[in-house]
């Protein structure tokens, strides 16, 4: 259920309008009606409205006033204008602060409902890409998490097996405490360093599994990785050969990345 807050000086009108209406079966609930805007603003905190319904000419605040104030500090609540007036400043200003309807009174119940229908597939469409975006930062957290795990512990055993003998030489010889790091500790732990260099390079290339089950590839292609898109090509969309010409692709690049660390290691990597 999204929450609906109705604002109307005329309190026949706002009465009208939450008793008229088949809400519930819209999928809204009317949270709260007020009768200006300042009453309003006064009741977002309590009604923690989705949707405010609100006529232009009313006291102490009106419903410029109002869109305004929302567009500025509640840019999430959608703004729905109900006036008797068919002003072109009054549309301005509601184009300017992102209305997203403007109706003129009087208005049949056929065309709310159509109107709130729309509205509700709109907010049901946001609110699932609100969700998935959640999961997909809980994701990059958890992977972050489990990644640096992994290279502290690869790290700590390489660490073990730096040659202690090789470490007191140096001491005897004079080497400084930085010396040793740099001349024995991290030539001996760059077999790791390569090996994790390769690894993550493939793993987030070949990411799939987590970002399918949470998010599918979206909100629209916003996490559509390389591998997930070959999936979708090939049996979403029945495109085999073309998938096979991602995969393959996908293959190269993969190799060519691979190719390039293992030539470089041959400068930096020490057995």
């Amino acid at each position: 259920m999204y929450r609906l807050l109705i604002v109307d000086d005329e309190e026949d009108i706002r009465r009208g309008i939450a008793r008229g209406i088949p809400w519930a079966q819209l999928g809204f609930e009317v949270a709260g009606q007020a009768g200006d805007g300042q009453e309003a603003v006064g009741l977002l905190e309590k009604t923690q409205p989705d949707v405010v319904l609100s006529d232009i000419r009313m006291p102490k605040m009106d419903g410029i006033e109002l869109m305004q104030y929302l567009y500025t500090n509640n840019p999430e609540i959608k703004i729905i204008i109900l006036s008797g007036y068919n002003d072109v400043e009054y549309l301005n200003m509601a184009i300017k602060n992102q209305v997203i309807e403007y109706l003129l009174k009087p208005t049949d119940i056929d065309e709310f409902c159509e109107l709130f229908k729309s509205l509700k597939t709109k907010l049901d469409t946001e609110r699932q890409q609100k969700r998935e975006l959640e999961s997909l930062k809980a994701f990059v957290e958890q992977s972050k998490e489990l990644s640096y795990g992994r290279v502290f512990i690869t790290y700590l055993g390489a660490l073990q097996n730096v040659s202690a003998d090789l470490l007191e030489a140096a001491q005897i010889d004079g080497a400084t405490k930085w010396e040793r790091i740099w001349h024995i500790v991290i030539p001996s732990i760059s077999p790791t360093t390569f090996f994790l260099l390769i690894s993550s390079v493939i793993t987030s290339l070949q990411n799939f599994t987590t970002i399918q089950a949470l998010t599918g590839g979206g909100p629209g292609q916003a996490t559509t990785v390389m591998s997930i898109n070959i999936i979708r090509t090939a049996f979403s969309n029945y495109q085999t050969g073309y998938a096979s010409a991602q995969a393959l692709i996908m293959f190269l690049i993969v190799l060519a990345i691979t190719l390039v660390q293992w030539q470089g290691q041959k400068k930096w990597v020490n057995y």
